[in-house]
């Protein structure tokens, strides 16, 4: 089981809603959508691509971690993790409905979680 993020309560990661596959963009085509028609916000751990989604389409979402940026599939796993469990527990914080692409950035693996909140923070303000 993966354990709460610093300072939250330590059974509040049980009772959020997960990030499941339903909610993340998966066919190649739906993410060349979103990079070709989507707006770049650039973060200090994070580059957020937005578009907005088809009519009748839900929120969905996709993590990427580059292997330029990650050399090790640890440090690049470890990224795509942090992403997705920070978009788990904020997803609230994104318009709706829309198509979002989550690029890590390198810094982002070291970065204190407080951190990562107020970057993804920002971005999503500037994104909408």
């Amino acid at each position: 089981m993966l354990a709460a993020p610093p300072g939250a309560h330590p059974h509040q990661h049980a009772l959020t809603p997960r990030f499941r596959a339903p909610a993340r963009l998966h066919r190649q085509r739906d993410i060349a959508l979103v990079f070709a028609s989507g707006r770049r916000v650039h973060g200090r751990f994070m580059t957020l691509v937005a578009a907005n989604a088809p009519l009748n389409q839900p929120f969905l979402a996709a993590v990427l971690a580059r292997k330029k940026d990650f050399r090790r599939a640890v440090a690049r796993n470890r990224a795509k993790r942090r992403l997705r469990e920070l978009l788990r527990l904020h997803r609230h914080l994104c318009p709706k409905p829309i198509w979002l692409i989550l690029i890590a950035r390198p810094g982002l693996c070291e970065a204190p979680w407080q951190d990562l909140i107020a970057d993804f923070t920002a971005c999503t303000r500037r994104c909408a």
